[in-house]
């Protein structure tokens, strides 16, 4: 049996009313970019920017992708629903969390707050922390999570903040990166070592090895 695989894409959109929303700058070109990378079935979580990436690069329908289901979240909220679902319908999955979750949300109103006021103040409430909870729903599942530190971070710092979520959140590996260098200077950080790659497709590629070994693996032998 091939392990199934769960990627996450894209920003989360946290709703002030029915017409704002507090969200990243992340487009989730990497995850639909990793969803195109695996031979085999897998389903890929994306924003609506992360799933219009992998419908133009494919160019196809990607309701009718032969190999990547795809599902669209928007708050946190949902996507912590939803990715909740999938892990416990598929305990021994491998998931790629790559989405940038937003950490804070306001309370949201209905309908739409008027424009014109001179001020306005937001109260942001903290929302669920996804990635901690992802090994409590299922222990065998195999984690990988990204993290991106501020901007002038230096090697050293990223190696211990990386380290720092992995142990937290007991992700096998993190991919991480300073802000500013998404594109080099990339580490990977596992239980055992610290990898580094000049290049951030040089990065991706070790990862896709990888996930592609542990999917290799027999779980019913």
């Amino acid at each position: 049996m091939i392990r199934p695989l769960l990627i996450t894409a894209g920003a989360t959109r946290n709703f002030i009313d029915d017409m704002r929303c507090i969200t990243a700058n992340a487009s989730g070109k990497t995850g639909s970019k990793l969803a195109q990378s695996f031979p085999t079935q897998c389903t890929l979580l994306g924003s609506p920017s992360a799933l219009l990436h992998l419908a133009v690069s494919t160019k196809t329908d990607i309701a009718a992708h032969p190999i990547i289901q795809t599902q669209e979240f928007t708050s946190t909220k949902d996507l912590h629903q939803k990715m909740k679902h999938w892990v416990l319908q598929n305990k021994n999955g491998i998931i790629i969390h790559s989405a940038a979750v937003g950490d804070y949300t306001p309370q949201e109103q209905s309908g739409k707050i008027p424009s014109g006021q001179r001020e306005l103040i937001l109260t942001l409430y903290p929302t669920i922390k996804i990635l901690d909870e992802i090994k409590t729903w299922s222990p065998s599942c195999l984690l990988v999570s990204f993290k991106a530190a501020p901007p002038k971070t230096p090697p050293k710092e990223l190696t211990s903040i990386a380290a720092k979520q992995r142990q937290r959140s007991q992700s096998d590996l993190v991919f991480a990166n300073v802000l500013t260098q998404t594109g080099h200077n990339i580490q990977i950080i596992s239980q055992d070592n610290t990898l580094h790659f000049t290049k951030r497709d040089d990065g991706l590629k070790y990862l896709i090895d990888w996930v592609d070994q542990q999917r290799a693996i027999n779980l019913d032998a």
